[in-house]
């Protein structure tokens, strides 16, 4: 940390960073492209991942 608060020109420069993820986001999800994946099946694939993880540190000893 820098021990310093982020300029008025900061501010503005990341409110317009977020403006146009947000945007870009919303451009997305509105198209009739986009897959979309159901929150049980990312939360399921999520902890299948962090399982595997774990266990492959206990067969290492770690």
């Amino acid at each position: 940390m820098t021990g310093r608060l982020p300029t008025d020109a900061e501010f503005a420069e990341y409110d317009a960073w977020v403006d146009a993820e947000l945007e870009q986001r919303l451009r997305e999800a509105d198209d009739p492209a986009t897959k979309w994946i159901p929150h049980e099946q990312v939360v399921a694939e999520t902890r299948a991942l962090i399982d595997r993880i774990a266990e492959a540190r206990l067969r290492k000893g770690r």
